[in-house]
């Protein structure tokens, strides 16, 4: 029996407007209704993801944020943490600075941004899970040895047009220890070494004493990729990449289609083993 369902969000579980359909919402529902679990598998911070699970779909659910590297239990208790080393955060502030792309770092509930050409300066409350805006090394440095702060992942992008000032970054940055990956074609992110968002479901299947060949999961992008593959019921969006549906076990049709929703009735109503 399929044990567990994981999503991915943006186009996978959310339509083009960021939004869960009337019928995806329902679907999940009565997928948690039947006993089994239901995880959401985002890049995205803990805020975010517990909001979505509590007031939007108002269903228990294990939290995968931040691409894997913390993974929370129906209880927002963290089951798994797996930060940047500090070195290697400097090393990629450095190569925002050089090659003059934007670049966010995320903390379990914060983000600290770099801009080129916008000087360094709070926005927003650190205290409150607001963005922090910063352009020196020194306030980094002072987060992450004074603050001891931990940032778990950070994504960098192009600016002004810049394509080959990025595409010069991402081989520097791809050269250092993480795991990189991309959500769309020109935003890359960047995680600890081997920590994706299989890495995740696997430490799930280990703290629930499931196996990951009884887990289904949905996604359209790179950063799904290990995911899809791993787990016994990969299923890839009909608007995924190929490199998706390459690795997939299953189809289903696209994000604006309920395609997760779909997928899940039809395993509750025994179309699917």
């Amino acid at each position: 029996m399929i044990s567990l369902a994981g999503t991915d969000l943006d186009g996978t579980f959310f339509n083009n407007q960021s939004q869960v359909s009337a019928y995806n919402r329902q679907a999940v529902r009565d997928w948690v209704r039947s006993g089994r679990d239901f995880a959401v598998c985002s890049g995205r911070s803990l805020p975010t993801v517990s909001n979505l699970l509590r007031q939007d779909l108002e269903v228990p659910g294990y939290k995968v944020c931040l691409n894997g590297a913390i993974v929370y239990d129906q209880h927002d208790e963290p089951i798994v943490r797996r930060p940047l080393d500090n070195a290697v955060v400097l090393a990629a502030f450095h190569l925002a600075k050089h090659y003059l792309v934007r670049m966010v770092f995320f903390a379990e509930h914060h983000a600290v941004s770099y801009k080129p050409g916008v000087p360094g300066r709070v926005r927003g409350n650190w205290h409150n899970g607001e963005t922090i805006h910063i352009s020196r090394e020194s306030e980094l440095l002072q987060m992450l040895t004074v603050d001891h702060v931990q940032f778990y992942k950070f994504t960098f992008n192009g600016i002004f047009g810049n394509g080959l000032s990025l595409a010069l970054a991402m081989k520097k940055i791809a050269a250092l220890p993480v795991h990189l990956s991309r959500s769309n074609k020109f935003f890359f992110e960047a995680n600890a070494p081997h920590t994706t968002k299989a890495s995740a479901l696997h430490a799930i299947a280990r703290h629930t004493g499931q196996s990951m060949e009884h887990f289904m999961c949905f996604g359209d992008y790179e950063n799904d990729l290990e995911m899809v593959r791993d787990v016994g019921y990969g299923v890839a969006m009909a608007n995924a990449i190929p490199k998706i549906k390459a690795v997939a076990r299953l189809q289903t049709v696209d994000h604006n289609d309920d395609g997760v929703g779909k997928m899940l009735t039809a395993v509750l109503a025994g179309k699917i083993k």
